[in-house]
């Protein structure tokens, strides 16, 4: 490896820290500037993983949208996030479909979280037939209740 891939590898990894760090801090529109920088390194390749960083990376920048109360882009972000999910990564893709219903949710669009949610329940049914103990199941159900408090609160 040359020492200039060493160095974005290395960027790469200290952006993405940072911009946890933000997040953490609630410093949400930092990140979201560190989170694009390390896009833009994601975007040049770093390797036989790039798609799954690509992913992961997209991923952050729609949590964060999120965050910013800008679930458009966060939409955007996560739509395109699935666009690259491997078709047998069904637990990748479960967790990008999962992001996407709360955006969807954050949007005020609670049928198409729903219909995120449920593609989500039907992955999480099949996971927990081999782990059963996975938590993304409890994590579904604690959301789909959100939907259904929040459809009631408008119907009164």
């Amino acid at each position: 490896a040359s020492s200039e891939s060493v160095s974005s590898k290395h960027l790469s990894e200290i952006l993405s820290s940072l911009a946890y760090a933000h997040r953490q801090l609630y410093e949400d529109s930092s990140a979201l500037e560190l989170n694009k920088q390390h896009l833009e390194l994601v975007r040049q390749g770093l390797g036989n993983d790039s798609k799954s960083k690509l992913v992961g990376s997209l991923m952050e920048i729609g949590n964060t949208y999120i965050g910013l109360h800008n679930s458009e882009e966060a939409i955007r972000s996560i739509e395109e996030a699935l666009s690259y999910v491997k078709v047998n990564d069904i637990r990748r893709k479960a967790d990008v479909l999962f992001a996407l219903g709360q955006a969807h949710f954050s949007n005020h669009d609670n049928g198409r979280a729903m219909e995120c949610y449920n593609e989500v329940k039907m992955i999480a049914e099949r996971i927990r037939r081999k782990v059963p103990d996975d938590m993304l199941f409890p994590r579904l159900l604690v959301n789909i209740a959100a939907v259904f408090f929040t459809d009631a609160k408008l119907e009164d």
